[in-house]
């Protein structure tokens, strides 16, 4: 990035991403990486929280969608096989948040770039 000109490190591409300035020492080489990695994990982290969010509102409206069908007298088993692979779902994506949690603890906290939007 450091042969770019000046007004290209406001592409979105590149925005609020550290930059390593040339000439650069090895110090600088590995907190910039570190940086990176906080990046991606807060990054994937965010990801993580909103897809978690959606799979609970989809979970509400399944278990709402069973409970229509059973006071109608309706066969509910394929709607509870439905509801139960998204609760499955949830769990594989709250396991996900921890280990990134803790993964971005053990990092040093999540990233904060000025200029970065977030995902």
């Amino acid at each position: 990035m450091t042969a770019l000109e000046p007004d290209r490190l406001d592409d979105p591409l590149v925005r609020g991403r550290p930059l390593l300035r040339k000439p650069y020492t090895v110090p600088a080489l590995r907190a910039t990486v570190r940086q990176l990695v906080r990046l991606d994990l807060t990054r994937a982290l965010a990801l993580t929280e909103g897809r978690i969010a959606r799979a609970r509102h989809t979970i509400e409206q399944q278990a709402q969608t069973v409970a229509r069908w059973r006071a109608k007298d309706r066969d509910t088993l394929l709607g509870e096989e439905v509801l139960r692979t998204y609760e499955r779902t949830l769990a594989v994506l709250e396991e996900r948040r921890d280990l990134l949690v803790r993964e971005l603890e053990r990092q040093g906290g999540r990233a904060e770039f000025p200029g970065w939007p977030g995902p």
